[in-house]
């Protein structure tokens, strides 16, 4: 061996020896200045040996020496630099990521100097994909900081790598998450965090991408709405309103804001930023069409959300302000509110509409003096009676009217100093909406009257009196009320004819007068929607009633609707028309086509059943909208259709529908068929048996062996089955129902006026003289509510009674 290889190799061992030795009485010192002074050695040196650095790191880190064990690991870093030695890099770099982190945190007020040198030093040594570990690295460790570290330490630690990348969207995440925990506990001086949130997103505000802006808005709002648990009650406003400063733009910012004051019942403020967003809200389209929104549909449904709120925001101020006597104010409030609302029967279904409009009318007959009755003249045994309908449809498939007629013809036979009056009000004319059908035609005042002068020619204009308004606007809503108050009624029965916004109830009306007037209420179609503000719900049958009856003031009793006129005594009962095979179904307007795709499969296959238990039997179902689209929606039907077993028709003139239903075998109505009163009762007059389920505006004439429950469809079909085959069975059927109808005839008058006798009385106990400003109650309070809130009741219970105790059970039916 050469001796100068020698020499090195004397020297590599002795300093191997040397260092051991150190080491030995490093490790039994405790002062640590040994480690010290050869770390310093070494990390002074040009070029040690990386394994050596390696080691001598491993070991600082052991014993917890972190200051040696930062310089060891970027002297190791600066030598695999050189070297291009990958090996224990990554872990390098972690532990230098974890080392600068810890360093800044125990001494946060050097924690910027600190940090700045380091990373220079990672700029200056370090090669492009070394820094984006270090990056990646230092971000992982200050994510898994403990939530008590403090958040402008955060922001310090992130501040040089913001300054570096302010393109990587993940820095400001990431310090949006170390904020949410602080504003959540709203610990001491956690605005302050917030407010250095917000300096950083404005010196880099122009870096933010779309996505993140999102993401920060999402997050500001969530914090928002759960800020109120708190210790800090303005907490929720504070949050808001540093969103909707520096992102203006944000429709949804202001949105929160105005739920912010919403929850607070500031609705003055929450007026106002519902009023800001409607206005910043982007528009769906330009006026020539030019431009369309990519996201025109979620547009227009936040618009329509926005719109709403403002709304009723505007109508919990108008009702505020009322009850503070700022009537003024009030009166343009309310009406701005009514004038948002886009569908305007929407005020027969909305509770905080219905509130809005009586409180307005009530101010109105107080300022204007009307004259109002004293609950002390009301009667027992009430004389003017008055009708009361939204609009009152006019069509020969329509049974509303000639409804209406018999009942007054009833009333005033029974006794003949009753007097009877029906109101149409037309109150969806309070703001304009379009009419759905021909038959609600409002010029159609003179048919009506002619209708009325034919049907009870000896009564009208002297006992019986029909009366039209049309008034426009809430101040015609005001004209309609006094009008009906100049009746001076002893007791106003309300028509209703099915849900929602199709009812033609008066329901605005009823709200308004409810205070003055007994009140009860009528199903002019089977199902309707009621509430509380009612003395009596007469019930014709035993179907459901929709919404909150008032308790204990239900009552089953069938409609005075049969007259002497009306009255078949003695009809051709023929069981031959039972061989005509023909079976008969009708409804009219969309529910045909509705309630048949609404039927059960198992429902359909059952019913259908009877077309093969006699065979050469047609149904004939009468009233489709489009009989061609009817079919092709339910397979099943169109099975039948195609072989010739069923045959679906429009709405079909009446001479045509009477003779089709003189020579049926059957008339069936199926479950949910809600209306069809006037093709079955073509059907009673003309001797043919009739089959019916609870839920309808069939059951209520009918005998009880007819009408069938709509979980027992297997029954209805038996009995059909049974009437086909047997001649005799047929026939009793159809004196039975001759037989039903006059007991009806003797029986419905008086039961149905005592019903109205018992809510006079019912009325009185609950009103009291009237001298007062309505001021709103607690029920009539505006509650601002998600649009999807709804109630339902359930069916009412009983059977053979007039009362019924419980209205959340099912009715049964009284004969």
């Amino acid at each position: 061996m050469p001796k100068a290889a020698k020499r090195s190799s004397f020297t590599s061992w002795l300093r191997k020896k040397a260092v051991a030795g150190l080491l030995y009485f490093a490790d039994r010192s405790r002062s640590g200045r040994i480690d010290r002074w050869l770390y310093g050695k070494v990390t002074a040196r040009e070029s040690p040996s990386p394994g050596f650095v390696k080691q001598l790191a491993y070991r600082a880190e052991s014993r917890t020496q972190a200051d040696s064990e930062r310089a060891l690991w970027r002297k190791f870093l600066t030598r695999v630099q050189t070297a291009r030695i990958a090996r224990d890099t990554g872990h390098a770099l972690t532990r230098l990521a974890a080392l600068e982190t810890q360093a800044a945190v125990a001494d946060p007020t050097h924690a910027a100097g600190q940090l700045q040198e380091f990373w220079s030093y990672c700029d200056r040594t370090l090669s492009d994909t070394a820094r984006e570990v270090m990056h990646k690295n230092f971000i992982q460790t200050i994510d898994a900081l403990p939530t008590r570290t403090g958040y402008q330490t955060i922001l310090d630690l992130l501040e040089p790598l913001i300054a570096r990348a302010p393109e990587n969207q993940s820095h400001y995440i990431l310090a949006l998450k170390k904020l949410r925990p602080v504003i959540q506990k709203q610990t001491e001086g956690w605005e302050t965090a917030m407010a250095a949130w917000w300096d950083l997103i404005s010196r880099y505000q122009t870096h933010l991408e779309e996505p993140t802006i999102e993401h920060i808005g999402t997050h500001f709002r969530a914090l928002s709405r759960k800020a109120g648990a708190g210790t800090d009650p303005d907490a929720p406003r504070k949050i808001s309103a540093s969103l909707i400063t520096h992102f203006p733009e944000d429709g949804r910012s202001l949105n929160q804001m105005a739920q912010v004051w919403e929850n607070r019942k500031d609705w003055r403020s929450a007026a106002n930023f519902w009023q800001l967003s409607a206005a910043t809200t982007k528009p769906v389209t330009t006026s020539n069409g030019a431009w369309v929104a990519e996201n025109a549909e979620e547009a227009m449904r936040r618009t329509n959300t926005t719109l709403k709120r403002l709304r009723l925001a505007r109508q919990a101020l108008a009702q505020e302000l009322y009850a503070k006597g700022r009537y003024r104010e009030f009166c343009e409030l309310a009406s701005r509110a009514v004038e948002l609302l886009p569908e305007h029967r929407m005020m027969k279904k909305e509770p905080e509409t219905l509130a809005l409009l009586k409180t307005y009318v009530h101010h109105a007959l107080k300022t204007d003096q009307t004259e109002l009755p004293d609950p002390e003249t009301y009667s027992d045994t009430p004389k003017r009676i008055v009708f009361c309908l939204d609009v009152l449809k006019v069509a020969d498939h329509y049974t509303h009217s000639r409804i209406l007629f018999a009942i007054c013809r009833n009333l005033m036979a029974l006794d003949p100093e009753i007097e009877t009056h029906i109101v149409v009000t037309n109150e969806r004319l309070t703001v304009s909406t379009p009419l759905l059908d021909p038959a609600y035609n409002l010029t159609r005042d003179n048919v009506i009257e002619e209708m009325a002068r034919a049907a009870l020619p000896e009564y009208y204009g002297t006992r019986l009196h029909v009366h039209f308004y049309r008034n426009f606007g809430l101040e015609g809503l005001v004209d309609t009320c006094k009008s009906i108050l100049a009746l001076k009624p002893d007791v106003i029965l309300y028509g209703g004819g099915h849900i929602g916004l199709t009812s033609n109830e008066s329901r605005a009306v009823r709200h308004c007068l409810y205070d003055f007037i007994p009140t009860a209420f009528m199903f002019i179609q089977v199902n309707n929607e009621v509430d509380e503000k009612l003395d009596m719900v007469i019930a014709r049958g035993p179907h459901e009633i929709l919404g909150a009856p008032p308790e204990d003031r239900v009552r089953i009793q069938p409609y005075p609707t049969i007259t002497d006129e009306t009255l078949v005594t003695d009809p051709v009962i023929d069981p031959a028309k039972a061989e005509s095979q023909i079976l008969l179904s009708a409804v009219a307007g969309v529910r045909m086509d509705l309630r048949m795709q609404a039927q059960k499969p198992e429902d359909l296959k059952c019913l259908f059943g009877i077309l093969d238990e006699n065979p050469g039997s047609v149904w004939h179902f009468v009233g489709s909208r489009d009989p061609q689209e009817l079919a092709a929606s339910i397979p099943l039907l169109k099975e039948r259709v195609d072989a010739g077993q069923i045959v679906l028709h429009e709405l079909l003139p009446y001479d045509v529908f009477t003779q089709m239903a003189e020579n049926a075998a059957l008339y069936l109505q199926l479950p949910g068929f809600t209306g069809g009163a006037g093709g079955a009762g073509i059907a009673r007059r003309a001797g043919v048996p009739i089959l019916t389920f609870e839920n309808s505006d069939v059951s209520g004439r009918q005998p009880e062996e007819t009408v069938f429950s709509e979980a027992d469809v297997a029954a209805f079909v038996a009995k059909a089955n049974s009437l086909l085959s047997d001649p005799e069975e047929w026939e009793r059927i159809a004196r039975l129902q001759i037989a039903h109808s006059q007991y009806l005839r003797e029986q419905a008058p008086e039961g149905f006026y005592d019903c109205l006798a018992e809510a006079s009385r019912t009325a009185r106990s609950r009103m009291a003289p009237w001298s007062a400003p309505h001021t709103p109650k607690s029920s009539d309070e505006v509650r601002v509510v998600p649009a999807t809130e709804h109630e339902e009741n359930s069916m009412l219970e009983g059977r053979n009674a007039r009362q019924v105790p419980k209205p959340n059970l099912a009715m049964g039916q009284n004969n």
